[in-house]
């Protein structure tokens, strides 16, 4: 047998595919049996060019090797051949026939191989991907965190543009977009797919329960008419995969890709990750849930006092342009309590927090039995006082009252000065409720406001006037208007003892307006004997904020004759918080009225001369603290000088100054240009049925002591 024979023989048994062509022409010399059966044609393309019978293009390959071989060695590569859909592992070489070089190639197909291989290389990425989703979701910091790490995996191992997580909500009927990724450039979508009603989605849990996760490959497979449909077309999603989220075989949301690129017919991971996702799930629920117990009343389903303190913590160390607040109290709830019981007390309460979710826009906090804070961050003023209208229209018609306090500021300078102040208007608000009890508009009379009562009937509390003293004269040129009650060993209590209660329980209003009638009385005695100086009172802050007191007084002078300038103010700075915008209302509308204004606690704690600027007071108080230092601490007293400068700067404001005790003191404050004073070096506090008669004998001793 021929040499040549022998080779060809050989080379047509091996299942190889073996081919030899010319480099500088591509001619294609020889091709074996293996060669010939896959690429089928006349003696299998001998003679035709190499790339075109081989590879069916029009040109040499861009991918050849020619350049690559030379005699005596070896290039081996592979290939993808995408006509014949096969993997090839190729060796190159150039042989000399007859003098000549030509190419020889042998090809092996590893198809077969190369798909095993893929698979592993597959499985090993679906693995670590797997892995990868169970890091993140252990790792992160939130869950948040975790579940975006998470999604971002999902999303860039099927090449999709978004991953998401939707949860479902059976008691609410929604289905809720709470999770997302998105690849770059993509938009994101999850604000739009907020509540989306259950039935939209009926069919795919109806898909779920029989064939757990799919596939929907393309728009084109929905109905036009369909829910689906509809949503994924105005997403402009054409392809999706998704998988069901469990918990004891009850769906509880789903985990998706949208228009996959990559392993779109690969649904293992989308499989396995829900296994991890929804415990995950489950956890945050349960912490939810025992946060919404920590953080919530279980009566009104409202915020409670811990969520509260949370909240003002974050306003405080993060304010808002603009805050109102609004504090409201249930009244008269012990009383119901005591009568008809905790369950009709419960009824109450619930009755008014459904009253208050339904009127106001912020969030409303339960801080104690009768007690609700509404915290509104950024609402305008108007929006605020359009709010309590609301309520109060809400609350009419109910058995139940409540009291309520505002505050709002634009510039919020410190959170917790205006809780205070709501606060305190409530408490305000709350004694006219007291009030009405006691008019017999209410059945349930409250004990505390009562028994106050029935002391003043019976005597407890006595009125008591130190006079003011004119420095410069000695003539008596003021009254203050003091309070003091009468305790069972006949001894008099000071105000400090008693006033901090009443105005706790909300009461203060009715001794206020008892001292008021009893300095009426009294303006109205010493203009009749031809005395005429007006009398200070010192007012609670409380009874101050309350709604319509400068109307209330007024109308009190008119029944008794009184002219209202006889009446001064005491206020001190502090009322209505650091914003002046409150006080300078409250002094406007009581000078308006003919009343005077004064500012009490000038040189002590945060109350000082500063307010001035702001609000425009008859008579400024120098703060007995400072002065009792007189002759002690040349500091004080230069800050005195200064002050009363300040006054007589600012034009027609008089100059007060309390706890005069010594004619040191006095001649001092004589000196530096102060106008009144008061004191124990004047004259003790005197009882109101007194104070007609001791005027005359007291004015002309002062005289004396002030001339000396």
């Amino acid at each position: 047998m021929k040499r040549n024979t022998l080779l060809t023989c050989i080379l047509d048994a091996i299942d190889d595919i073996c081919y030899v062509s010319d480099p500088e022409t591509y001619e294609l010399l020889y091709i074996n049996r293996a060669g010939r059966a896959l690429f089928p044609g006349k003696d299998g393309g001998i003679g035709g060019k190499c790339y075109e019978v081989l590879q069916q293009l029009d040109k040499p390959c861009d991918f050849c090797t020619n350049s690559l071989i030379s005699p005596g060695t070896k290039y081996c590569w592979e290939r993808y051949h995408p006509h014949l859909k096969k993997h090839f592992a190729l060796t190159d070489t150039m042989i000399s026939v007859n003098g000549k070089m030509l190419r020889l190639e042998v090809t092996r197909n590893i198809t077969e191989y190369k798909t095993i291989q893929q698979e592993l290389q597959h499985r090993l990425f679906l693995e670590k991907s797997l892995v990868d989703c169970v890091e993140c979701l252990v790792s992160g910091e939130s869950i948040a965190e975790s579940m975006h790490g998470l999604l971002s995996i999902v999303g860039k191992y099927y090449g999709a543009d978004r991953a998401y997580i939707f949860e479902i909500h059976y008691d609410k009927e929604i289905v809720q977009n709470t999770y997302e990724w998105c690849r770059p450039g993509v938009s994101a979508e999850i604000s739009n797919l907020q509540n989306v009603p259950l039935n939209a989605i009926w069919l795919w849990l109806k898909r779920f329960k029989e064939q757990g996760a799919f596939i929907i490959s393309s728009l084109k497979t929905l109905s036009p008419d369909s829910m689906d449909y509809r949503i994924l077309k105005a997403q402009g999603i054409n392809s999706l995969m998704v998988a069901p989220l469990m918990s004891k075989n009850k769906i509880i949301g789903f985990l998706g890709v949208d228009d996959p690129s990559l392993h779109t017919d690969e649904l293992r991971l989308l499989k396995a990750i829900p296994l991890f996702v929804q415990d995950e799930l489950m956890k945050r629920r349960m912490l939810e849930k025992m946060e919404w117990l920590s953080f919530r009343d279980a009566l009104t389903g409202l915020y409670n006092r811990n969520k509260y303190t949370v909240a003002v913590n974050e306003i405080m160390e993060c304010p808002p342009q603009k805050l109102g607040i609004i504090y409201v109290d249930i009244n008269g709830l012990k009383a119901a309590n005591d009568t008809y019981g905790h369950e009709y007390g419960d009824r109450i309460i619930s009755k008014v927090a459904a009253h208050i979710k339904a009127s106001v826009q912020g969030d409303i906090y339960r801080v104690g039995g009768d007690e609700f804070v509404v915290l509104c961050p950024n609402v305008d003023e108007s929006s605020l006082e359009e709010m309590i209208i609301i309520l109060r229209e809400r609350m009419a018609d109910e058995d139940a009252s409540i009291s309520i306090g505002t505050s709002w500021n634009d510039h919020v300078p410190d959170a917790a000065d205006l809780i205070r102040f709501a606060d305190h208007r409530m408490y305000v608000e709350k004694q006219n409720y007291y009030k009405s009890q006691l008019g017999g508009r209410k059945i349930r009379m409250d004990d505390a406001a009562r028994q106050l009562c029935a002391a003043i009937e019976a005597g407890d509390f006595q009125v008591f006037f130190q006079l003011q003293v004119d420095l410069q004269t000695g003539a008596v040129a003021g009254a203050e208007a003091m309070v003091g009650k009468v305790d069972e060993s006949n001894s008099l209590v000071s105000p400090d003892k008693f006033i901090p209660i009443y105005e706790l329980e909300g009461i203060i209003r009715h001794l206020d307006f008892y001292v008021l009638d009893i300095t009426c009385a009294s303006l109205n005695a010493l203009a009749k004997a031809g005395l005429n100086f007006p009398i200070m009172l010192n007012l609670s802050p409380f009874t101050l904020q309350e709604r319509g007191v400068v109307s209330d007084i007024s109308k009190l002078c008119r029944s008794f004759g009184v002219n209202p300038s006889g009446l001064c103010f005491k206020m001190p700075g502090t009322a209505g918080g650091t914003d002046h915008t409150f006080l300078r209302g409250l002094v406007t509308e009581f000078q308006r009225n003919g009343f005077q204004a004064a500012l009490s606690g000038v040189c002590y704690g945060s109350s000082n001369l500063a307010v001035l600027t702001s609000v425009h007071f008859n008579t400024v108080i120098l703060d007995k603290s400072f002065v009792c230092t007189i002759g002690n601490n040349p500091r004080a007293e230069a800050f005195l000088v200064h002050a009363l400068s300040l006054c007589r700067s600012l034009g027609s404001i008089c100059s007060l100054a309390e706890g005069v005790e010594t004619n040191v003191q006095a001649a001092f404050l004589k000196k530096a240009g102060c106008c009144l004073g008061q004191g124990g070096l004047f004259s003790k506090p005197v009882e109101a049925e007194k104070l007609q008669e001791f005027v005359p004998e007291l004015e002309r001793r002062l005289v004396a002591v002030v001339r000396d």
